[in-house]
């Protein structure tokens, strides 16, 4: 298994969870404790996944779970991810919870408009 490291920054005025690695059912945890770390009136957060290599469930359950502890009504969460990290969220119809975009620019202008 890679060494997986979650990290978080403000970029733009905007939190983004930096994750990188593999994150599955030994690590996903890391995510939820990073996240609980922002703010908690946080409703805008970018999370980067494009240094990830491997997602599995307990991966995807974590990051549902961190975009329901977003506050207020315009809550926004968008992910940053590869083409093959973007099918998991496809296939497990998370489309409705989560923004895609391939870069980090591109999900800054997303979640800043």
């Amino acid at each position: 298994m890679k060494t997986s490291q979650v990290v978080i920054e403000s970029v733009d005025g905007v939190q983004v969870l930096g994750a990188s690695g593999e994150i599955d059912l030994s690590n996903a945890s890391l995510l939820l404790e990073q996240f609980s770390q922002l703010p908690t009136e946080t409703s805008k957060v970018v999370i980067d996944l494009s240094a990830v290599s491997f997602l599995d469930s307990s991966g995807l359950g974590a990051l549902v779970s961190c975009a329901k502890r977003l506050s207020g009504d315009g809550h926004r969460c968008v992910v940053v991810c590869t083409l093959q990290i973007a099918k998991l969220f496809d296939l497990n119809g998370l489309r409705a919870v989560f923004e895609i975009t391939p870069t980090l620019e591109e999900a800054l202008t997303a979640i800043s408009s």
